[in-house]
């Protein structure tokens, strides 16, 4: 640190990656990397707040009410509960991002968004083409372009992983990534959404974040990006 009092040390032999953290006071090295480094073979997830803990911060509703709840959770204790507050639109979502800022990402490079989605029972009514899916959409200027769009999830109550690739044109301006419920008012349609992973490349990977093993917060826990071995 800066006042010379603490250190950190990363190491890598191969790609695997151990550390040394004065704070804890054991010189036996363990594995992962210290926050702030990074390691060949190890994968940073950009997403913050990735599992909820942090309750809403960083995801607003978008003709919807956005929550934070303990009743169902693929990891950790919490997801975030999507309702729509429209009887007429069915463009109900909550995102990341925005159409004048691209949220950590480079113009060029090549992304893949996951996440895990929970129907607790299906949805009714009149439904949107997006519902149940991850969508991504880039801008230039006042222009929006689809980037990229999951499946679609089945319409029957449980949980299930979807995930979508894309790749952000010259000049983007803004990228936003949305967690689509996709219904109206006309029943209580809520989805919940939980474990959220944004990683470079088309890889995709198994869900982690600084509270999986070997995993590490690059600032504060459950509202920072995190580094770690893939899983």
């Amino acid at each position: 640190t800066g006042a010379g009092t603490t250190y950190c040390v990363t190491a890598s032999v191969a790609t695997v990656s151990y550390k040394i953290d004065s704070s804890t006071a054991s010189t036996t090295p363990v594995q992962g990397v210290c926050s702030g480094h990074t390691a060949d073979g190890y994968v940073v997830n950009l997403a913050t707040n990735p599992s909820f803990e942090s309750g809403t911060t960083g995801w607003p509703g978008a003709q919807a009410s956005v929550s934070q709840s303990a009743v169902w959770a693929a990891n950790g204790t919490s997801s975030i509960k999507i309702t729509p507050t429209s009887g007429a639109s069915t463009d109900s979502f909550t995102s990341i991002g925005c159409s004048t800022c691209l949220v950590g990402l480079s113009v060029g490079s090549t992304y893949t968004f996951s996440g895990t989605i929970n129907i607790p029972t299906p949805q009714t009514g009149t439904l949107d083409s997006r519902a149940r899916t991850i969508v991504a959409y880039s801008w230039i200027g006042a222009s929006a372009s689809l980037l990229g769009q999951s499946t679609a999830t089945p319409n029957t109550t449980g949980s299930t992983r979807k995930s979508v690739t894309f790749t952000i044109p010259a000049s983007t301006d803004g990228v936003q990534i949305r967690l689509y419920n996709g219904a109206t008012t006309v029943a209580d349609n809520s989805v919940y959404w939980d474990s959220v992973m944004l990683t470079q490349g088309s890889t995709g990977y198994s869900f982690a974040d600084g509270n999986s093993p070997g995993w590490v917060w690059n600032g504060i826990a459950n509202n920072a990006t995190s580094t770690g071995p893939p899983l």
